[in-house]
């Protein structure tokens, strides 16, 4: 109870979350609510509710795309796994008419700057 009136001294909001009624590690909190001390929590919206916060409106994403400062041939990299999804690095450069050592080192530029995430089989797909 000393804290609560610390709290109160210093114009401190008091919180506190019920417990089971005759439980003795329960008894300070629930004394604190019947006694219209402390606020009752009961969830997060609750202590949202208290402190004033609003809950921030989703606004829709302005940036289309999500990295871009890529080269060109990062662009078509991306644009191909994009369209077909995962990719392996064989079908990708078929699919790019890409010669495989050409491709690769681009392949690890783009995992290192999280673009892409490198899967099982030489698989590639686009990092979500």
């Amino acid at each position: 109870m000393v804290s609560n009136q610390i709290s109160l001294a210093y114009n401190r909001d008091v919180m506190a979350v019920p417990g089971r009624p005759g439980d003795e590690w329960s008894a300070g909190c629930n004394a604190l609510i019947r006694c219209n001390k402390a606020a009752l929590v009961e969830s997060c919206a609750d202590i949202e509710y208290l402190l004033g916060w609003k809950p921030a409106a989703l606004a829709a994403p302005v940036q289309t795309m999500l990295f871009t400062g890529m080269t060109d041939n990062e662009k078509r990299i991306w644009e191909a796994l994009k369209e077909e999804g995962d990719l392996t690095v064989d079908t990708l450069a078929r699919q790019l008419e890409m010669p495989v050592y050409r491709l690769s080192p681009i392949l690890l530029q783009m995992e290192l700057a999280g673009m892409i995430t490198p899967c099982p089989g030489s698989v590639y797909r686009i990092r979500v």
